[in-house]
């Protein structure tokens, strides 16, 4: 099961004995990152490009 975290004002997941951290500065996406991972099960080896694909999604704008 994979968790975030937060380190100097960054957010990070870890889970399955990974630690990846500075992804992310909205605690809401790391988040949103941590669930898409647990819901789809996904195995360590598979954890760097989830990631990876993550970054390009479109992310929803935000107001403010």
């Amino acid at each position: 099961m994979y968790s975030l975290f937060e380190e100097n004002n960054q957010f990070g997941v870890q889970g399955g004995g990974a630690y990846v951290k500075d992804i992310t500065t909205e605690r809401a996406e790391a988040e949103r990152l941590a669930s898409l991972l647990n819901r789809n099960r996904v195995s360590l080896c598979h954890l760097y490009d989830v990631i990876e694909d993550f970054w390009g999604m479109d992310m929803p704008a935000q107001a403010g």
